[in-house]
């Protein structure tokens, strides 16, 4: 373990990171600071650095990207006078989301999608701003009072800047003891916020989505579920959970358990899920070890994943780049299709044909690659270069009958 250390003017064990580059060689967080919290990055080489304050309103909170050479650049409001704050951003930097709160001392404002919002998640783009990614269909019914009212937040983009994971409550404020419906959800431009569902046994209260894997097929978080019946005197249980793209939401020791390699969580309390790897294949939370101590763990699955890099252009997802994605490329043309939009810059145009050939040709290569690196027999070398020359003689022929 290395310390980052804290800013100058900064008490001991008042800073805190947040987040880490692909290669973990660039660290940023906050850190205590002559009487205030300040924000950092911290290099390899360069130590840690205090990020420059930006400047959009007395006592806002404002979302901000940071990047080397240009400094810190205010990424604006979804509500006039309210506050917003940044919690992850996709590998190239390019898209950021986070969560945006209304002043509470203006309600005469308008607000999207309703006057009762108390956040909402956003994603935020240099070509479209910032822009409110709303909240989850009511869960109302006939027992419950009206009106109920929504928040919504986000935790992390993938990746490829294609899919926001978070949450989504609903509270019924009138009650006696007010109850909260939260669910997590993942969000595309194609199909909108989707809820991550209930777990398959027991009584979901809770579903908190925390990180999401780079193509969007799996996302980790917390749950906290009711065993038995619904009436009955079991305290409920708090759980780490693992969402995957067909199988649903399910906690991630019955995930282990399926895979038979529960064991290795034997005599561990799994207490909360922090991340999971861009290729999906890691997963790392903290707990509580068979010695009763807290700490730290990772667990690596040994299950087929692609990195977004290598799957780059592969839209439907069939495991290959060929004409029918650059058929579902053009077919997507000037939409915001998130499948389709491979430079995640808002719109399917030319740049995002020019990606899908990079790695179109990126492919051909390491197809040949493979078989020229499985020598055939010599014997077997014969055809390829009788056709080769053939070709060349037709070639020949067929010039020599121009000139004429």
């Amino acid at each position: 373990m290395f310390p980052l250390g804290i800013l100058p003017g900064g008490i001991p064990g008042g800073s805190t990171a947040l987040g880490t580059s692909v290669d973990g060689n660039t660290v940023v967080g906050k850190s205590s600071s002559t009487g205030f919290e300040r924000a950092f990055t911290w290099t390899l080489g360069g130590g840690m650095q205090a990020m420059p304050a930006v400047i959009g309103g007395v006592t806002q909170t404002n979302a901000f990207r940071w990047t080397r050479g240009v400094g810190s650049q205010y990424l604006g409001q979804l509500y006039p006078e309210g506050d917003s704050w940044a919690s992850d951003v996709s590998v190239n930097g390019n898209r950021i989301v986070g969560t945006a709160k209304p002043n509470p001392f203006l309600p005469t404002l308008s607000f999207a999608p309703t006057n009762d919002d108390l956040s909402q998640a956003f994603l935020w783009t240099e070509r479209t701003g910032m822009v409110g990614l709303g909240h989850l269909p009511s869960q109302r019914v006939d027992a419950l009072p009206t009106p109920s009212i929504f928040e919504s937040s986000a935790a992390a983009i993938s990746a490829n800047g294609k899919f926001v994971v978070g949450s989504s409550n609903e509270y019924f404020p009138s009650l006696d003891q007010p109850l909260v419906a939260a669910r997590g959800f993942i969000w595309n431009s194609d199909t909108g916020m989707q809820d991550l569902g209930l777990l398959p046994n027991g009584w979901t209260r809770r579903v908190e989505a925390i990180d999401v894997s780079g193509d969007g097929e799996l996302v980790v978080g917390m749950a906290q579920v009711k065993y038995g019946p619904e009436d009955a005197a079991v305290p409920e249980q708090v759980l780490p959970v693992l969402w995957q793209r067909g199988k649903g939401l399910r906690p991630l020791t019955d995930v282990l358990r399926e895979m038979n390699v529960d064991s290795i969580v034997a005599g561990w309390n799994l207490q909360t899920v922090s991340a999971i790897s861009a290729d999906g294949t890691t997963i790392v939370g903290t707990g509580v070890n068979p010695q009763g101590e807290q700490e730290a763990w990772r667990i690596v699955f040994d299950w087929p994943r692609y990195s977004p890099a290598e799957t780059l252009g592969d839209i439907n997802h069939d495991g290959l780049i060929d004409g029918a994605d650059a058929a579902a490329l053009y077919g997507a043309w000037g939409t915001n299709s998130a499948s389709a939009d491979l430079t995640v810059d808002g719109i399917v145009d030319g740049a995002d044909a020019a990606t899908m050939f990079k790695y179109w040709s990126n492919q051909v290569d390491l197809e040949t690659m493979s078989r020229l690196n499985s020598v055939p027999e010599p014997c077997s070398l014969t055809p390829m270069w009788v056709t080769l020359g053939a070709a060349r003689y037709l070639r020949k022929k067929a010039n020599m009958r121009r000139r004429r």
